[in-house]
């Protein structure tokens, strides 16, 4: 009973703010009176914030406009068709009303008054994804950057970046567009804004890198610029701001979801030392060596590209942290010598051993897959575990220290060797051996060389941990990577695993390695008590089903 008296009372006074009515002055309440009608310009490409749907004037900006109108008892009539330069002229001249997407600086005050900010965002750099190293404006140097015509983000480009090339488009999406096309090295737009035309128009080539920590294009942050012979309105327009807290909180849900709409969009960027960032100016790529023909960890394409799951690690690695990491294929063990004697600098898709750790810094694990072991279809010979190998002849790649090591651990078993992960398939498929080790990429492998003469006769206990590795006197090399790495979220990780690699299983869903005591620990608790403070909002609270 006590609960419920205290949740009637709590809806009753929420319900009371809701639905009070915003306190204004004689002076206010006269000029509405007069000024029913207010003549308003938002911009109509640019969603989530304004855009038009099937005709209908949508999105967060909107919604919450049309609740301001509505507490004032006004009418917003929004402008159609009308750029963002020539509304700003047209409020100069009082022919409109607000511009209600508007930066307070200097030279706009001398035009308009301003109500306190009502949103803020992040600009962001647009590049195709093969171009993700290019996350900092300081790398466009001598390169053409596209920017919305009228925005206010062009005079810090030219006055900071005078050697960046500018070209002007209408809206974001032609921005996109161009981008898409090479017509530009790259564009800066809203980073949301961008987002949401790359999610609605399933571009997965074109990223967007937000930009938060440069001093000279700080985070944004929008107003209403209102005629400046309307001071009365903006008054009014700011009380109803004060008052509508809670049901703007429930518009940017409905627009970004529940949480920090400016953060919860920004994809996790890294914090560099120092250090690191000066070793990044002085290393402009940093190349990695793997083996030709593992498929898909790297795929070489017809045109040279390469593509694969480690060239996708390396690009969101790229993305977060400005570094330029990038492969070189080639024979395995010509990429490891090459890499002892420093003329590449480290290696990708590679197991931490002893040995290489002597001449190389080792990645956090980046990829673990269940070990196989493959044998002739229909398993002629009754394989079902490590024991049945034993006499038995097996295949292993040359190189590949984990299944050399495995195959000698088996009693009595002939290796032959192989020179690609390929031909080690075949071995089985001609009867020279009678099977050979595997993982996800092995059912990848034989999907596209079309071998439906292999099949999987079981699952190992072990897993196949890979990593990669830089030279071990670049230590901030492997910081910068590790930092990357551990930004990409999990998500991603699972999605870009799924893509690459038929099999996902639980080492790829189960990122956290326990200890043998941590794991003893938690399958003795059946629960973990944890307190909370009920009234904290928005940390943490209860809500009205406790």
């Amino acid at each position: 009973m006590y609960i419920l008296k205290i949740t009637i009372i709590l809806f009753l006074f929420i319900s009371n703010i809701l639905l009070a009515e915003v306190i204004l002055t004689k002076e206010e309440i006269d000029f509405l009176k007069k000024h029913q009608v207010i003549k308003v310009h938002m911009e109509e490409d640019y969603p989530p914030f304004s855009f038009r749907e099937s005709g209908e004037f949508t999105g967060f900006s909107i919604d919450y406009a049309n609740l301001i109108a509505v507490k004032l008892g006004i009418q917003f009539e929004y402008s159609k068709d009308e750029p963002w330069g020539e509304a700003v002229d047209k409020l100069k001249d009082k022919k409109i009303d607000i511009v209600a997407q508007m930066i307070n600086n200097e030279e706009r005050r001398k035009f308009a008054v301003f109500t306190d900010t009502y949103m803020s965002y992040y600009q962001s750099i647009v590049v195709k994804l093969e171009n993700s190293y290019l996350n900092r404006l300081d790398k466009f140097k001598g390169k053409t950057v596209g920017i919305v015509r009228g925005y206010a983000t062009a005079e810090p480009l030219k006055k900071y970046y005078p050697d960046i090339k500018l070209k002007l488009y209408p809206d974001t999406a032609k921005l996109i567009l161009a981008v898409m096309k090479g017509e530009i090295d790259g564009a800066m737009s809203t980073h949301q804004v961008v987002q949401y035309n790359l999610l609605s128009n399933y571009i997965n080539d074109v990223i967007s890198i937000p930009i938060t920590d440069n001093i000279h294009i700080p985070q944004i942050h929008e107003a209403y610029g209102i005629r400046d012979d309307y001071k009365l309105l903006r008054s009014a327009i700011q009380k109803a701001f004060d008052d509508s807290a809670i049901q703007k909180r429930e518009i940017q849900i409905k627009w970004f979801g529940d949480g920090s709409y400016n953060q919860k969009s920004i994809d996790k960027t890294v914090v560099l030392t120092p250090e690191e960032k000066e070793f990044l100016k002085t290393h402009q790529k940093i190349v990695l060596g793997t083996g030709d023909g593992w498929d898909p960890y790297s795929i070489k394409r017809e045109d040279g590209s390469i593509t694969g799951y480690d060239q996708e690690i390396l690009n969101e690695i790229n993305r977060v942290t400005g570094a330029n990491f990038i492969l070189q294929l080639g024979n395995w063990s010509d990429m490891q010598d090459l890499a002892k004697s420093r003329q590449i600098d480290g290696l990708a898709t590679l197991i931490a051993t002893d040995k290489r750790k002597e001449f190389l810094n080792f990645s956090d694990i980046y990829i673990q897959l269940l070990k196989n072991v493959y044998v002739k279809k229909g398993n002629p010979d009754n394989i079902k575990s490590l024991k049945d190998l034993e006499g038995k002849t097996v295949a292993v790649h040359k190189g590949n220290i984990a299944d050399e090591r495995l195959a000698k651990s088996i009693k009595n078993a002939k290796i032959i060797y192989s020179s690609t992960p390929t031909s080690t398939l075949k071995e089985i498929i001609y009867g020279k051996a009678d099977a050979t080790f595997g993982n996800g990429a092995t059912e990848y492998m034989m999907a596209k060389e079309g071998m439906p003469y292999l099949t999987n006769a079981f699952a190992l206990d072990s897993s196949l941990d890979l990593h990669f590795a830089i030279r071990n006197d670049w230590s901030e090399a492997i910081s910068i990577f590790n930092k990357g790495l551990r930004a990409i979220p999990k998500e991603r990780l699972i999605s870009l695993q799924s893509k690459w690699f038929s099999q996902i299983d639980d080492f790829n869903n189960n990122l956290l390695h326990f200890t043998s005591e941590e794991r003893d620990y938690l399958n003795k608790k059946d629960f973990i008590p944890y307190c909370i403070d009920p009234y904290w909002e928005p940390f943490e609270y209860l809500d009205q089903e406790n």
